[in-house]
């Protein structure tokens, strides 16, 4: 009898482990969790990063609530998981993907975000070879200038990478020689000068010049500012950009003068580029202009505004037909924008000759009634 209860009880047992077991596997099934859930996120370990050149592949858990559910760290192999980093080098925002794997405990996926920043460099009064080093080797840096730099008489700086300053007060003063190679973009918001050349300046690369809330000089040059990259200039209405030249300004490349911008020239300006000019801007000279002609953008003019003359009002006369170039002057400055239609008549003989000069109907710079110029050819 004892031997028949035992056996009853064995048997018992075994069904009700063969029970439980399977039960088991059906609440595993059960409980898979979506990661494409309303409550899940990622929290990384880390979620912004200075720019260092490297990928950066912060671990972080997956959270359900207040819940960690999974835990990675890069490199770790996980059954249930595969992750992937992308744009995770560069200057922005990065992303982690994490996706279930089939038959494993989790469905779906879910996405996260970490920022990678510029790094911050500040360079204090004075502080001229730290700035020349951040400038050069830094060339990821934001550097922020806590007070006024100048380059010292006699030193060099060169950029050979691209950096933006934000600044309060003067941005640069370069009283030696500053050659920039890279790109720097500077941001005023406060008063002051930004860039103020007292020296030898030589831009091949790029200069962008803002101005964001007062109106302040952003370039002074009273030395020797040569241009064969480009150099970018740009206010807010209501808020001025100036810009003043004393020195020798010698353009071989690209100067845009974009909206907003009132330029005084009180010095020698030579253009043999190309210096593009809006309606919005105001010029102001007392001195020659030397070179090629200013280029308005994109605007339209009656022809009345323009003061023009001729190349030349007298010709003798010798059988051939006599065209004398046309010249455009607006606010002191050359303009030749070509694109108007000019009829010489009676212009062989000996008498009054006449030119009609029509703007063209694709004219981005002329329009209004047509204008006649006179020239006389002589015995």
């Amino acid at each position: 009898m004892k031997r028949r209860f035992v056996l009853f009880v064995l048997l018992v047992f075994a069904l009700t482990t063969t029970a439980f077991a399977l039960a088991s596997c059906d609440i595993g099934k059960d409980e898979t969790t979506d990661l494409s859930g309303d409550n899940i996120d990622i929290v990384f370990s880390k979620s912004q990063f200075e720019y260092n050149g490297l990928p950066q592949y912060p671990g972080f858990q997956i959270v359900d609530g207040y819940d960690v559910i999974e835990e990675y760290n890069f490199g770790e192999h996980n059954d249930d998981i595969i992750v992937t980093y992308d744009a995770n080098m560069y200057v922005g925002t990065a992303t982690v993907t994490v996706t279930a794997v089939n038959g494993g405990k989790y469905t779906g996926r879910v996405i996260g975000q970490f920022q990678i920043v510029q790094q911050t460099k500040k360079v204090s009064a004075g502080d001229f070879q730290t700035l020349k080093k951040y400038l050069k080797d830094g060339g990821y840096a934001n550097v922020v200038l806590t007070a006024d730099v100048t380059v010292p008489e006699g030193q060099s700086l060169t950029v050979e990478k691209g950096v933006v300053v934000d600044t309060c007060g003067y941005a640069l003063v370069n009283n030696g020689n500053l050659e920039n190679k890279g790109e720097i973009a500077f941001n005023e918001y406060g008063k002051g000068n930004i860039l103020d050349n007292n020296g030898t300046l030589t831009n091949k690369g790029k200069i962008l010049l803002y101005v964001s809330t007062e109106n302040r000089e952003a370039l002074v040059n009273d030395g020797k500012l040569l241009n064969t990259g480009e150099i970018y200039l740009n206010g807010e209405d209501g808020n001025r950009l100036v810009a003043r030249n004393y020195g020798n300004f010698g353009n071989e490349g690209i100067v845009t003068f974009n909206r907003y911008v009132d330029f005084y020239n009180y010095g020698a300006f030579s253009n043999g580029g190309d210096v593009k000019n809006s309606s919005e801007n105001k010029f102001y000279t007392d001195s020659d202009i030397t070179g090629n002609a200013i280029n308005y953008i994109s605007r339209r003019y009656p022809l009345t505004e323009f003061e023009i003359s001729l190349s030349d009002d007298t010709y003798k006369y010798d059988g051939t037909a006599h065209k004398p170039a046309i010249y455009f002057v607006k606010d002191g400055y050359n303009v030749d924008y070509g694109d108007y239609e000019a009829v010489y008549e009676n212009n062989v003989e000996v008498g009054t000759a006449t030119i009609t000069i029509y703007p063209t109907e694709d004219s981005d710079a002329f329009y209004g009634d047509p204008i006649v110029l006179y020239f006389e050819i002589v015995p």
